[in-house]
């Protein structure tokens, strides 16, 4: 289920995208200033954010140029949704970054359908895995938890990444030796056990989340169970 970041002080809008959103099928969160969304945004890494140009502490277009200049955010699909509604308004936030803009009064049914129609782009242009608050960036070979960088080696990021790729399935030991060392010989099965203890303590309390299966191998299961 995709997360939706709102960031928008005004609470009846609030309300309505909340609703309209849990009805489509969609979690939300919030927040009532730009400030606070930014740090939403390093802790939950939302699937798409709508926010007005209009915040009591910061122009949404500064907060759209913070968003896209920082690598682990600028992958998120931004949709404006504003009083501002002229032309050149349109322009100045879509030139900013922003992937699509609505103006104030708008459609729910038409929000709805553009909330769809950039998520599914966005799903098929990244090249990212995410599983709750973890992220792996397939094209720069790294991993953020909760917005930070993770310091791992390049046989953790692989085997990792095959446990995301691959979240609630049982992995063979196997099948985890071939994709990271290519060769299944017992040196490399010893050394699995090695690097699997060292991702787990890196990962905190998401290293939990990665269970071993007796005789059988691992499987990471999401956050939620």
């Amino acid at each position: 289920m995709e997360t939706i970041l709102i960031i928008d002080d005004e609470a009846d809008m609030l309300e309505l995208l909340e609703i309209s959103l849990h009805k489509s099928g969609y979690k939300s969160a919030h927040a009532l200033d730009g400030q606070t969304g930014l740090k939403m945004l390093e802790e939950q890494l939302p699937d798409l954010v709508i926010f007005d140009v209009s915040l009591p502490d910061v122009s949404g277009l500064e907060l759209l140029e913070q968003i896209r200049a920082d690598v682990r955010w600028r992958w998120v699909p931004v949709l404006i949704l504003s009083a501002r509604g002229e032309i050149q308004d349109r322009i100045d936030g879509l030139s900013r970054g922003a992937d699509d803009y609505m103006g104030k009064p708008f459609s729910v049914k038409e929000l709805l359908l553009r909330v769809a129609s950039l998520l599914r782009r966005s799903s098929a242009e990244r090249s990212f895995v995410r599983v709750g608050s973890l992220l792996v960036d397939r094209n720069a070979l790294r991993c953020y938890l909760r917005g930070k960088l993770l310091d791992l080696t390049t046989t953790e990021y692989k085997i990792l990444t095959l446990l995301l790729e691959n979240k609630g399935e049982i992995l063979s030991r196997n099948r985890i030796l071939r994709h990271v060392w290519g060769r299944q010989e017992e040196a490399a099965s010893r050394s699995l056990d090695t690097h699997m203890r060292r991702l787990r303590n890196k990962l905190g309390k998401y290293g939990d989340l990665i269970g071993t299966i007796r005789n059988r191998g691992y499987r990471f299961v999401s956050p939620n169970g």
